[in-house]
């Protein structure tokens, strides 16, 4: 089995020997241009223990997790932290008491190495202050191993693909001393495999005793990985109980604030005689083999599914102008040259 990755020791009491909660919000509020966000929010998150919040875009969710990684100050009531009440909201504080956050947008340096930015700030220096380059490509390199990343510690993160820089970032903000992790939507671009891989992070971070608050709109991920699911609906927590005590539609129901009867209702297509509004012919993208063809006529939804890595980004990018392809697409019924994104727009 390959080494755990490594962790620094910490500077605070270890989550484990925590007997309250991590995380305690009391009356919780929150707005922005007198739109209420979170509507006095009361909840309580312990140690060792994985914790999704479930909820609607624009339940609250992303306010919650700002507001504890000090991104944000509450507008009334208070947060605790380990039994101590945070007075200043800083996102360098929130760090220094162990709070890592992993937004759904990624902010990799693309020009530096992966080892580089795997270790950022946690830089190995002899004598003289210069950087100990080999034992920290070493280091890095453990760590990538620890959760089953097969990947080259000196490569460019530009040359990483969304999934794979997306692992990358959720090492770096968990190898730490990390109490509390905040991780929102972090599966949004994994495979499955690579979700399993996360999971793998996730389990290693609740043996350490670690808090881990996680955003999911996937049911089965809910059920595999959290202890207890806190569902959020128009900025308050309405429900907050241990996931075996749940089950999937309670947890919709509450979402969206009825009952759902139907995940999937059967839909019958009805004849759509109007004239084509795009047409796609032979699309091929460089990188790929297949050929793509197909027609869009008005009132139509199309949608795309496939894993990470399919091309499905890729398809939509060359017919925007914005990735170099063969084939030829129609608008309308003319032509849109390929290649060109001032026609398209």
């Amino acid at each position: 089995m390959s080494p755990a990755p490594t962790m620094a020791e910490p500077a605070l009491p270890h989550a484990r020997d925590a007997s309250g909660p991590a995380i305690l919000c009391s009356g919780l509020s929150k707005g922005f241009d007198g739109v209420p966000v979170l509507r006095e929010v009361s909840v309580s998150f312990m140690p060792g223990t994985v914790n999704v919040l479930a909820g609607e875009n624009g339940a609250g969710k992303s306010t919650l997790f700002k507001l504890i990684a000090g991104q944000l100050t509450p507008d009334s009531g208070s947060i605790a932290l380990f039994g101590e009440t945070i007075r200043r909201f800083d996102p360098k504080l929130a760090q220094a008491r162990g709070v890592s956050i992993i937004p759904q947008e990624l902010a990799p340096i693309p020009e530096m190495r992966l080892w580089q930015n795997l270790l950022i700030g946690h830089e190995t220096t002899g004598p003289l202050g210069l950087v100990r380059r080999r034992e920290m490509i070493a280091q890095a390199k453990s760590m990538l191993e620890g959760v089953g990343l097969d990947l080259d510690p000196t490569m460019p993160m530009k040359r990483l693909g969304v999934a794979a820089t997306q692992m990358v970032e959720i090492l770096k903000a968990t190898s730490w001393d990390s109490r509390i992790v905040l991780m929102d939507e972090p599966s949004s671009s994994l495979s499955s495999r690579e979700t399993e891989q996360l999971f793998r992070v996730i389990r290693l971070l609740r043996e350490r005793g670690t808090c881990i608050l996680y955003t999911s709109h996937r049911m089965e991920e809910i059920e595999q990985i959290s202890d207890t699911v806190a569902i959020m609906r128009d900025g308050a927590i309405i429900r907050h109980e241990a996931t075996s005590a749940l089950t999937e539609s309670q947890i919709i129901a509450d979402m969206v604030g009825r009952e759902i009867t139907e995940l999937f209702p059967d839909r019958q297509m009805a004849a759509n005689d109007a004239a084509p509004v795009l047409e796609v012919r032979d699309l091929h993208v460089a990188g790929y083999d297949a050929r793509v063809s197909f027609t869009v006529r008005a009132g139509e939804i199309l949608g795309f599914g496939g894993l990470v890595g399919a091309g499905r980004s890729e398809m939509l990018e060359a017919i925007f102008g914005t990735r170099p392809a063969t084939g030829t697409v129609t608008l309308d019924g003319k032509a849109l040259p390929l290649g060109d994104m001032k026609r398209s727009i």
